[in-house]
């Protein structure tokens, strides 16, 4: 289930039912970044409403930066470096780097002692 052919098979056969039903076919969204961008470009046919249209290729786009955080008895604490670091960019407090570089070491203790 994991093969960009079959995602593109399940969405042809999704927009196929839409199509019967006089619905519109949105996408297939399938954390197969390779899947999507086939079946946006291969099945998924524009409404010819620009915001709708628009919206859905940057949904398409926007798996290239997604990324998912694991589980972890250091979750909290991870997130709390990330988002830390983030902020002390957005305040003009560190560069982009030093921020990731500090976020790197609180998250890397927070999962160390967690094991």
């Amino acid at each position: 289930m994991t093969a960009v052919d079959t995602w593109v098979s399940v969405a042809k056969t999704r927009y196929n039912t839409r199509k019967a039903q006089n619905r519109s076919f949105t996408g297939l969204y399938t954390a197969n970044a390779k899947a999507d961008v086939k079946i946006y470009e291969d099945v998924y046919q524009p409404f010819g409403k620009k915001q709708f249209d628009t919206a859905v290729r940057l949904l398409v786009q926007s798996s290239r930066y997604a990324f998912a955080m694991p589980p972890s008895p250091a979750s909290a604490e991870v997130r709390q470096a990330w988002m830390d670091g983030i902020n002390r960019v957005l305040a003009g407090k560190q560069s982009p780097k030093a921020a990731l570089d500090q976020a790197q070491r609180e998250a890397q203790r927070a999962i160390d002692q967690a094991t």
